[in-house]
């Protein structure tokens, strides 16, 4: 039974979701990119067409974002984060 379920943007992901968008952030923050569906299957144990559910499911909330590249999950950037302004030129 294939059951689809809708995702509502800036939903709070599932607790599985939760745990691969970890992993994600995990691997960026130690290797500088993003791991492979391949790689996040692996490590969860499950099949590759699942990992792309739950990345896929885990972008329609809006926790990332998938580009159509290898490694091409990109976390969005937060909101709250301060902007830098760029200098004034001094006269």
């Amino acid at each position: 039974m294939n059951r689809r379920r809708t995702t509502t943007p800036g939903a709070a992901p599932t607790a599985r979701e939760a745990d691969v968008l970890r992993y994600v952030r995990m691997r960026i923050r130690a290797y500088q990119e993003a791991p492979t569906r391949g790689e996040i299957a692996a490590y969860f144990g499950f099949s590759r067409p699942v990992a792309e559910q739950h990345l896929q499911a885990l972008a329609a909330k809006g926790q990332l974002v998938l580009v159509r590249r290898w490694r091409g999950i990109h976390l969005p950037m937060r909101a709250t984060a301060p902007r830098s302004q760029p200098r004034q030129a001094r006269a």
